[in-house]
């Protein structure tokens, strides 16, 4: 399991389209109820909900404010940005709160890797 990219979105002030985009690299499901991605900043947490499950292969996205279905529905529905466009990290914590899998993206990228 790992975050596998980061969008920064494109929409103007809101950003409503970023997302992080979380694939399921195993051979088996993967139960995500109460897995949490974060970034950097507290208060931005997603909280994956009860019954949601990874198929191995699969691709899910969760995205500030927007739904697609095709991509899972996963939603922080928040009005505005969570992902810093210069750079930050995406965390995967499964329900124990141990990280699973982590993703810095632009400035961040350049310091750190992308493993737990």
């Amino acid at each position: 399991m790992r975050a596998a990219e980061v969008d920064s979105g494109q929409v103007k002030g809101t950003q409503a389209d970023e997302y992080v985009e979380i694939q399921n690299r195993g051979p088996v499901a993967a139960e995500m109820s109460g897995w949490v991605l974060g970034a950097d900043d507290s208060g931005q947490d997603f909280t994956f909900p009860p019954g949601t499950v990874l198929q191995p292969g699969q691709r899910i996205r969760v995205y500030t404010n927007e739904m697609h279905p095709g991509y899972g529905g996963f939603s922080y529905g928040i009005k505005r940005p969570i992902w810093n466009d210069k750079g930050d990290t995406a965390r995967l914590k499964d329900a124990n709160g141990h990280v699973v899998s982590k993703l810095p993206y632009g400035e961040k990228a350049k310091v750190g890797a992308g493993k737990p």
